[in-house]
């Protein structure tokens, strides 16, 4: 998918402006809930396809990804060093693996413990 629309840029914009928070919601909701988001091939998946949004659709990617995580209700400061490094040019596609990686075990604990402190 991202390899055949998103380079398109200003050609296929406006088909794929209005996906890009739907995709960014759904790597959000994978990394905070989903045990394949510890799967070192969907991790780089995941990479690629969110660095190939930022570098087809610059300014949009950082605000879909906040976007899709506040649905989920992910605190904004829980996000800050993914978007930080989403929004750094020069971020490697492994790099932001592990740093994807890292957001998922963070993420899938405070799932855990909001899904524990509702049940009581």
């Amino acid at each position: 998918f991202s390899e055949r629309l998103l380079p398109w840029g200003a050609e296929a914009g406006p088909v794929v402006q209005p996906l890009l928070a739907p995709i960014a919601e759904a790597c959000c909701r994978t990394l905070a809930s989903s045990p394949v988001s510890q799967d070192k091939e969907v991790l780089d998946a995941m990479a690629k396809l969110l660095l190939s949004m930022r570098k087809h659709h610059g300014g949009s990617a950082v605000p879909a990804l906040q976007q899709g995580a506040s649905k989920l209700g992910i605190p904004r400061e829980e996000l800050e060093l993914l978007c930080s490094q989403l929004g750094d040019p020069n971020v490697e596609e492994s790099s932001f693996a592990e740093a994807l990686a890292e957001t998922a075990s963070s993420w899938q604990v405070e799932d855990v413990r909001r899904s524990l402190a509702a049940s009581h």
